[in-house]
Parts: C-alpha cells; sequence; structure tokens
C-alpha cells in the first residue's frame, strides 16, 4: 500500500499538449496498492519513483494514479472527523 505525498514528473508530451500550463515536477498525493501499464498506443504523461506509470492518454481516455485534488486540509479532515484511531504524524 502506497499513502502519501510523492513527486510526480511531468513527461515532454504532457507539456507539449495545447493549453496545458503544468511545472516540470510536483508532489501529488497516493493512495493506492495497484499499478497499471500503459497500453499500445498509449501516451505516458506522468511518472514517478514510487511508481513509474502515474497518468497516461489513450485516445478519448486519460487517467492518473495520483490524486490532484487532495489537499493537505482535506486529509486532516478525513482523520478529524473518522472514527478509526488514526493518528496524523508530521515529518
Amino acid at each position: 500500500m502506497l499513502v502519501g505525498w510523492y513527486r510526480i514528473e511531468v513527461t515532454q508530451e504532457a507539456a507539449a499538449l495545447k493549453g496545458a500550463m503544468l511545472p516540470s515536477s510536483f508532489e501529488a498525493f497516493e493512495w493506492h496498492e495497484n499499478t497499471f501499464s500503459i497500453q499500445l498506443g498509449g501516451i505516458s504523461l506522468f511518472y514517478g519513483d514510487c511508481m513509474k506509470n502515474q497518468g497516461f492518454d489513450h485516445g478519448q481516455c486519460q487517467a492518473l494514479q495520483f490524486h490532484p485534488e487532495i489537499t493537505q486540509t482535506k486529509i486532516q479532515g478525513w482523520f478529524r472527523d473518522s472514527k478509526l484511531p488514526i493518528k496524523l504524524q508530521y515529518y
């Protein structure tokens, strides 16, 4: 299981997309234990050290392995509102 903030690298193909205003890399939240292979004809958009494939484009489909919608504030709310005995630790 992979949970935490990890560096995501942007491929040249993603940076070249029309209207894309992406930095060369950024940190994103990940919470998963599976990964995927990019199928023939797919274009890699993002990659990382923790998991190689982080996003792709294939025809009209785009997929991401990470969660760009998650913020630290949202995560704090999850733990605060959880009924589970979870303790937040900051490093």
